[in-house]
């Protein structure tokens, strides 16, 4: 996982935009499609872009879950307008009921300098994937543009 997981930090790669985005299917922004329930019918419609990803991992920790339930339902319960908050707190109370109450779940602090264009979220689950694990950006903050 670790050899992985390092070679994918610094490459070049396709990203697919992710369904809640604002790039454009027949004249429509994504999340309209998704809001509807009808990104299958579209999906092979959906556009790619290359994306330089160059990404340093800082640090690595361990996190209860009970403290990971609380920073991850107040990140939910903080926004503001309708972002399908209640079915986020659902489908996460489903990932927690798989779990122990005392289970410690991996938590990595990175650092990635990105091209434009890059979905850092949609990176974060590609990263997971391919390394066989869920991942989830807890926190995501630009330092800069351009």
């Amino acid at each position: 996982r670790e050899i992985v997981a390092r070679d994918f930090l610094d490459r070049k790669r396709t990203q697919k935009y992710p369904p809640y985005s604002s790039a454009r299917v027949k004249g429509k922004p994504l999340f309209h499609w998704a809001r509807k329930g009808k990104i299958s019918e579209i999906e092979h419609l959906i556009p790619s872009v290359e994306v330089t990803i160059k990404m340093e991992v800082l640090d690595g920790y361990l996190v209860s879950s009970e403290q990971l339930k609380e920073r991850i339902f107040s990140n939910i319960q903080s926004l503001d307008g309708d972002f399908r908050q209640e079915e986020a707190i659902s489908s996460w109370k489903a990932v927690f009921a798989d779990k122990p109450d005392n289970y410690e779940w991996p938590v990595i602090k990175a650092s990635a300098e990105v091209t434009s264009g890059t979905y850092i979220r949609s990176i974060t689950h590609d990263i997971g994937e391919e390394i066989g694990v869920g991942a989830v950006a807890l926190d995501i903050f630009r330092t800069r543009v351009g």
